[in-house]
């Protein structure tokens, strides 16, 4: 065989058979070579960007869970199982009832149900009384079954526990009121744990939207810039401030507003918040 004008590492795969002398013996091998740099290369790559998925996927979940049709737990990762099973052990194909006690089977037949129809369903919440955790559940469609991606979202519940205590008060208010965590320590997952429903009327987007979410983009370009300056610094120094400003809304208007901004310590987590108070004025 020839390789002199091949250039660079290569791959290729040799196939051999033995050659019959038609006594029914092998007098020899005869065999046949395939260039599969290509094939090899390609594989490689794919190989690499699923490791980059996976190491994404583990970043975005606190575990993941495989049930078949009938609701039976295939297969649980090593996350997913402190938060489901506390110390007990996996048995594999458990329906999923005996695995979480107390869950609600209709509303997961019916998620299960439009996620055949539809593909997509909404996310399902479950406190599971065998760990102590508020998990939240986001479910994938596959071919005989059904992915479960999982969230352990105790702290923020115990978070909106609290909040929710004087919520109704804060419901009376026609102001946007806004919580959110501390943005010195938490740069990189600066959330919206809190808002009322006065948010709503103001903006026009959904509260449940913004949840969980970084509220930078409802700050940022939406404040002249050097209001916006003195409104992170705040938050960055846990500072007090109260500066009149202008909104910009989505509809590209722009409405006099008094910010208020107010850090808190939680007395009984000793969790630092902020409290950003949106105040609309006549000028």
């Amino acid at each position: 065989m020839n390789f002199e004008r091949l250039t660079g590492q290569r791959w290729f795969r040799f196939s051999f058979q033995p050659i019959s002398n038609g006594l029914g013996s092998s007098s020899g091998l005869y065999g046949s070579v395939e260039d599969i740099t290509h094939t090899k290369h390609l594989a490689q790559e794919l190989s690499r960007k699923s490791t980059a998925l996976n190491q994404v996927l583990n970043t975005l979940t606190d575990g993941t869970l495989e049930l078949d049709e009938a609701l039976q737990v295939e297969a649980m990762d090593a996350k997913a199982r402190p938060l489901i099973l506390g110390k007990e052990t996996f048995i594999h194909q458990a329906a999923i009832a005996d695995v979480l006690p107390g869950l609600d089977l209709l509303e997961f037949r019916k998620r299960q149900s439009e996620l055949r129809r539809q593909g997509t369903t909404g996310d399902f919440e479950f406190f599971n009384t065998r760990t102590n955790r508020w998990l939240r559940l986001k479910f994938l469609p596959r071919e005989d079954g059904l992915t479960i991606l999982l969230r352990d979202i105790t702290q923020r519940k115990a978070m909106y526990r609290d909040l929710f205590m004087v919520g109704s008060a804060i419901e009376q208010i026609n102001e946007v009121i806004m919580v959110t965590n501390d943005l010195g320590s938490n740069a990189t997952s600066f959330q919206c744990i809190y808002l009322n429903s006065a948010f709503e009327n103001v903006t026009g987007q959904a509260v449940a939207k913004w949840l969980g979410r970084n509220p930078y983009p409802l700050i940022a370009d939406r404040l002249p810039l050097r209001d916006f300056r003195k409104l992170l610094v705040s938050l960055l120094k846990r500072e007090k401030l109260t500066i009149k400003t202008r909104y910009e809304t989505d509809n590209g208007a722009h409405v006099p507003c008094e910010i208020l901004v107010s850090p808190f310590v939680d007395k009984e987590t000793g969790t630092p918040w902020s409290l950003i108070v949106f105040r609309p004025s006549s000028t």
